[in-house]
């Protein structure tokens, strides 16, 4: 089967290459095909001058920046002969261990969707006590609006089979909540979705602001309404 890794990258040259290599380093157990296509969202550091040349690296530059759910949109509309599609945070965050589980149960239809969870019962995250709060935080306010039963929407290691890539396609959200709708769709779709643990170390140049937070919670809420009747 064939699959593609979908890397939405905003100013990331920094830490990139250190990424992809630690991906490669973990895909190598998986007996697929696989892509990497490296989705620049407008990016103004020197993205330009990274040596991404390899036979399995393709990369998609965006005029101008859109938000992470435009570079995914853009990502899996070039994605036509992939069996399943990875999307995961070009940052040094996440643990890319987690993804051999979650690429099998897609792979062998146990789930459509496989997305890793930081309150998973088997995760590990160092996160500060304030990133913990938001989480658990955000993830009542899921709850309450939206009843899913998945309990993280947003931690950025998710594959999705290719019967879901429609959710990701019919996305109207461009920012923060774009997975958030994603498995939305899915839920009004029937397709299934599995949770799996995951490790996250926050790195140190990691940060979320008030701003980015006050534009997630608008942008939720807003979403509410949009799907009122979904």
């Amino acid at each position: 089967m064939n699959g593609i890794i979908i890397l939405p990258v905003y100013n990331k040259a920094d830490v990139l290459i250190e990424v992809l290599m630690n991906l490669e380093k973990v895909l190598q157990q998986v007996r697929h095909q696989l892509v990497f296509l490296i989705v620049d969202d407008g990016s103004n550091d020197n993205f330009g001058s990274l040596e991404l040349n390899k036979p399995n690296y393709r990369v998609l530059r965006m005029v101008q920046n859109g938000g992470k759910g435009a570079a995914i949109k853009a990502g899996i509309e070039n994605s036509h002969a992939a069996d399943f599609a990875i999307l995961f945070d070009a940052d040094l965050d996440i643990d890319p261990s987690c993804l051999p589980d979650m690429i099998y149960s897609v792979v062998n239809d146990t789930c459509d969707i496989a997305i890793s969870s930081k309150l998973h019962v088997k995760s590990t995250v160092d996160y500060t006590k304030f990133r913990r709060t938001l989480s658990l935080g955000y993830f009542y306010l899921i709850k309450f609006l939206f009843r899913l039963s998945v309990k993280d929407t947003q931690t950025g290691a998710k594959v999705f089979g290719a019967k879901a890539f429609t959710c990701l396609t019919k996305n109207e959200q461009q920012g923060f909540v774009f997975d958030l709708e994603a498995l939305l769709r899915a839920k009004r779709l029937g397709l299934r979705v599995k949770e799996f643990p995951v490790t996250i170390r926050m790195a140190e140049n990691s940060t979320v602001t008030m701003r980015e937070i006050l534009k997630m919670f608008s942008a939720t809420i807003k979403l509410r309404f949009e799907h009122h009747n979904e």
